[in-house]
């Protein structure tokens, strides 16, 4: 079980997405018992393409839906997929 997860919720942020991302990896307490849900709210810009370069570490999770939902929705369904506190 993760001892913490951060849910990133993201709608055509191409230019903000890997910020985000490597700052919450490169704190210090960041951990193998850390997952990181990434949640792409059917962004129509490189969004998916930056945050799948992502996908090959094993305490990030990426979803992606086509439609976009809305932030409400992106962040609901991080927190039902997410395995932390």
């Amino acid at each position: 079980m993760m001892s913490s997860s951060f849910i990133v919720p993201c709608f055509n942020s191409q230019d903000t997405v890997k910020i985000c991302i490597d700052s919450i990896l490169h704190q210090n307490n960041i951990n193998e018992n850390v997952e990181i849900i990434i949640i792409d709210d059917g962004s129509t810009d490189n969004t998916l393409d930056i945050i799948n370069k992502y996908d090959d570490r094993k305490n990030i999770k990426i979803i992606s839906y086509a439609q976009n939902k809305g932030l409400a929705y992106a962040r609901n369904m991080g927190i039902t997929n997410a395995s932390g506190d």
